[in-house]
């Protein structure tokens, strides 16, 4: 074989393995980034449950702060209904 015919054989076998590497490097770049975007993904989601666990949590305790004020003040307004009527109720008797 002279040196031309070796050279040709090199650069066909250098030809082949390019190809076959960029016949693998397209889909592997493609399931590692599938990979990558999943992991961030579950990320975001687990980072949004956290929130939203702590805004409901903030909800409730809204929620609890209103109706102990509720309470308090329909408490006060049956307080002085009582006293109204017991007042009306005294005035009648009199």
């Amino acid at each position: 074989m002279t040196d031309r015919q070796k050279s040709n054989d090199r650069i066909f076998t250098l030809k082949e393995i390019i190809k076959l590497i960029s016949s693998f490097l397209l889909p592997m770049v493609l399931g590692i980034s599938t990979v990558v975007i999943t992991i961030h993904q579950q990320n975001i989601t687990l980072q949004q449950r956290a929130e939203d666990r702590q805004l409901a949590r903030e909800q409730r305790e809204q929620d609890l702060h209103i109706s102990k004020l509720q309470r308090a003040q329909d408490n006060a307004d049956s307080r002085l209904l009582r006293e109204q009527d017991l007042n009306i109720s005294t005035q009648q008797r009199l």
